[in-house]
């Protein structure tokens, strides 16, 4: 295997390690990312290219699949696409190998910035094999002047709903709680259906729901019904047994330094006391790390 020397290698493509390796391209230190896809970006790009983002740092709104270009610009990042890391070791001179699929490379540093990891959508057996029934949006003019319900109370249901309502001949909202999470509010153009649950499906094209409280049941036509419960973390590999993981998530300090010297953890894969999870913490994370 070839052997590759740097002083750092990041280990994802996503927001933040492209973040992490623009930054260090201003440097002279040298650097290399691994990225398992055949292209970067991550969840943005593969899971909600369309969707608008507003909590991207430089710009107010952006779609997923522009922010791997916006953080890259016209610069040239050294990513190494189709390469899966699958183990790390010290050597003897106190730096680390990262053992990959086609490749080995060597570091002083090692930035890991993996995103969730290997995950699945939480889905209703209800749903299974239903074509008309999506727990991913690829494109929102596939929605175009149908019917669409969206079961979720969340932060990416309410995304979703609002740029959907803009194209669908309807839109509604069901959540099986009475207000919307994360302070989310009610908008024009969408109906809404809190405290109510899915029930059943009577016959193909349509949704029986009934209400937490008084039980009273209702049928409704639907083209395409998305689901956003959520997702749940299948595996999320450490690539070293002396890593500790909680939760499936990578524990880090106050440096962002795992309980390995030298090997750092940030954006969605890492945790520690009040974490939240955002593209900008995912980059305030990187500035501690690299303070340059």
């Amino acid at each position: 295997m070839q052997n590759l020397t740097y002083d750092y290698v990041i280990i994802g493509a996503g927001p933040v390690g492209l973040y992490a390796a623009n930054k260090i391209r201003k440097t002279k230190k040298t650097y290399v990312v691994l990225e398992k896809e055949k292209k970067c970006g991550g969840q943005p790009t593969f899971l909600y290219p369309e969707k608008i983002v507003t909590n991207f740092p430089t710009a107010k709104k952006i779609l997923g699949d522009k922010i791997a270009k916006k953080i890259i610009g016209s610069n040239k990042l050294n990513i190494v696409y189709k390469t899966t890391v699958e183990s790390i070791k010290k050597n003897k001179n106190n730096q680390y190998k990262i053992i990959c699929n086609k490749k080995t490379f060597t570091a002083a540093n090692v930035i890991i910035c993996f995103g969730l990891g290997k995950f699945q959508h939480i889905s209703l057996d209800l749903f299974n094999k239903n074509p008309k029934v999506t727990y991913e949006v690829k494109k929102i003019k596939q929605f175009k002047n149908k019917n669409v319900i969206i079961l979720g109370g969340g932060d990416s249901a309410n995304d979703y709903a609002k740029q959907i309502k803009d194209v669908a001949a309807s839109t509604t909202l069901i959540y099986h709680n009475e207000k919307l999470k994360n302070e989310n509010k009610k908008i024009d153009g969408i109906k809404y259906f809190l405290g109510w649950n899915v029930f059943g499906t009577p016959y193909d094209g349509s949704l029986e729901i009934e209400d937490n409280v008084v039980k009273t049941h209702l049928v409704l036509p639907y083209d395409y019904i998305i689901v956003q419960y959520g997702y749940k973390i299948i595996n999320t590999p450490s690539f070293n047994k002396k890593i500790k993981i909680l939760n499936n998530k990578i524990v880090v300090n106050k440096k962002q330094e795992t309980s390995m010297k030298n090997i750092y953890a940030c954006g969605d894969c890492c945790h520690y006391d009040k974490k939240t999870y955002t593209i900008k913490d995912g980059f305030d994370e990187v500035d501690k790390i690299l303070k340059i």
